[in-house]
């Protein structure tokens, strides 16, 4: 009798441990893929500065719009993307969190990136440093919940078992 019980003892502990690998392993693709969707926030962000700065030098503002609304587009399906996410190992806050640094994304977008379209080749310096420096005001708020983000990522990869690779933007 006493055999019977170790080997149930021991299928019990390795049906636990392989339960918890794949907690990890879903916890760890949930957040690269929440960690994918804000590497191509900072990434499109880049883009849009530089183009303002083309648009500036050439005193074109027409490309702006289009790059907007394809900034909106990715803006929502990622938000949407990340409220379909099944819950894994206490992702909520995780995700939570995500969602409304993509809201802050959309506001500065109608805010921000919106009065950039209505430049034109008459637009002065000062009225363009004025807009970038309503953006700079307004990433202050990004900024804060990009840090809470990474707070909270810290909390979810140490309680799922996994590490976190390089440092997000």
């Amino acid at each position: 009798m006493p055999i019977r019980i170790f080997l149930t003892m021991i299928s019990c502990m390795f049906l636990v441990s392989s339960c918890h690998f794949k907690t990890r392993q879903e916890a760890l693709q949930l957040n690269n893929t929440i960690v994918a969707i804000n590497d191509s926030l900072y990434f499109m962000g880049r883009e849009f500065g530089s183009l303002i700065n083309e648009s500036y030098q050439s005193k074109d503002f027409s490309r702006i719009r289009s790059f907007r609304t394809g900034f909106e587009k990715f803006l929502d399906s990622s938000k949407e993307s990340i409220m379909e996410l099944k819950d894994v190992g206490g992702s909520e806050p995780l995700r939570n969190c995500e969602i409304e640094l993509l809201k802050i994304e959309q506001q500065m977008i109608r805010q921000d990136f919106v009065p950039f379209e209505q430049l034109s080749p008459a637009s002065t310096g000062s009225e363009i440093s004025y807009l970038f420096d309503n953006v700079q005001k307004d990433a202050k708020e990004e900024t804060r919940q990009m840090k809470e983000f990474k707070r909270l990522q810290e909390e979810y990869a140490l309680k799922n078992g996994f590490t976190l690779r390089g440092n997000i933007k």
